[in-house]
């Protein structure tokens, strides 16, 4: 299913790698320091998942290193990254159903990816607007199952004219202001004329209420490609 992967720089990975070795600091360690869970923390140092702004932030502060010379590192380790491919649609990043990307560092409008599938179904016209996600955990489990591609066009109208039906899946992108940090994977209701109620398909994992104020992005799934077992 993907097409290529993109290349990645590997000082951003060391530092983080080399500086909690330093300091004997064991990955679980790391997790509980950035209350997340040790698989979270895994991916985050190998570098199949961004750090967002804030994860950056608590990084830095739990290896001891000044934020400016770790911003830096990361700003570097993105050079290597692909600048799009014709043709085909972006995946952005994989991560778990309940908080996917950190969109200030992965917009669509980047065209950038980590790797690329192929468009199959979705008319030309559309593909500036795609971008793709690879779903992990089990939040919106029986619909999207851990390594399905999930492809989503963005929508960037203001809230009250999206083109959303009630139960529509989405990945929301919350503002600054929300308290919440990157997107969530879930089902679109409108809760009232201030504010939507965002539905998990897993009831174990609450919905929440939330202002149209403190959502800055939508972008509603359009294609759902299965992993291939």
């Amino acid at each position: 299913m993907p097409a290529r992967k993109a290349k990645t720089l590997p000082a951003l990975k060391a530092l983080i790698r080399d500086r909690r070795v330093d300091l004997d600091i064991s990955q679980q360690q790391m997790a509980e320091k950035l209350g997340i869970v040790q698989s979270h923390y895994s991916r985050l140092e190998t570098g199949a998942t961004n750090p967002s702004y804030v994860m950056r932030q608590k990084i830095a502060e739990a290896l001891n290193i000044p934020f400016d010379e770790f911003e830096g590192q990361w700003k570097a380790s993105k050079i290597g990254r692909t600048q799009g491919v014709p043709g085909k649609i972006p995946v952005l990043n994989i991560g778990p159903a309940g908080q996917i990307i950190d969109c200030d560092e992965w917009g669509v409008d980047s065209g950038q990816g980590y790797e690329y599938i192929d468009n199959e179904s979705i008319s030309s016209e559309d593909l500036s607007m795609l971008f793709a996600l690879v779903v992990t955990g089990d939040s919106m489990q029986p619909t999207l199952l851990d390594g399905d591609y999930v492809v989503f066009r963005s929508m960037k109208t203001p809230l009250h004219q999206k083109d959303l039906q009630a139960g529509d899946v989405v990945s929301v992108r919350f503002s600054p202001e929300s308290g919440h940090e990157g997107n969530w994977v879930c089902r679109f209701f409108t809760n009232d004329n201030e504010s939507s109620r965002l539905v998990k398909d897993n009831k174990l994992h609450p919905e929440r209420i939330v202002p149209y104020e403190h959502i800055q992005q939508i972008a509603k799934a359009v294609e759902l490609r299965r992993k291939a077992f």
